[in-house]
């Protein structure tokens, strides 16, 4: 498998990472799962539980942490907002900062750059999330 993504232009495999993965991982887990189990639980345990499907989904240790902070966000992203196209502006967006950190960390940065990366892109969604939230409130019914 890693030998495949080494032979993938680096285009199709930023397409797939940044672009079509997020769509399709937010419209199963978070269009899907996490509505169903939002008629039985609570937002709270439905977000926790589509946040541990989703980062087991990954299959992969070294993204656990990742996963599980990014499915909590883009979680409690679609239940405040309401809206799947929320959760997969901010899972592109991170995704996109997980493709482009590690470069830059080969190229000499330290670990700053992912802690800013990661608070940058929480403050954003937040501020999204708020707006977001906003405009749809303020829209005519």
């Amino acid at each position: 498998h890693q030998e495949k993504m080494m032979n993938t232009p680096i285009i199709i495999v930023m397409i797939f990472s940044i672009i079509l993965a997020p769509i399709a991982e937010e419209f199963l887990i978070r269009g899907m799962l996490l509505p169903k189990l939002r008629r039985y639980w609570s937002p709270t345990s439905a977000i926790i539980i589509t946040t541990l499907v989703f980062s087991g989904l990954h299959g992969n240790i070294t993204q656990f942490a990742g996963t599980l902070a990014l499915g909590l966000i883009t979680g409690w992203t679609y239940e405040y907002t309401g809206s799947i196209i929320a959760p997969i502006i901010v899972h592109c967006g991170f995704n996109t900062l997980a493709a482009v950190t590690p470069s830059a960390l080969f190229l000499g940065s330290n670990g700053t750059q992912l802690i800013v990366s990661t608070v940058v892109l929480i403050v954003t969604s937040i501020g999204w999330m708020i707006t977001w939230k906003h405009q749809i409130n303020s829209e005519p019914q």
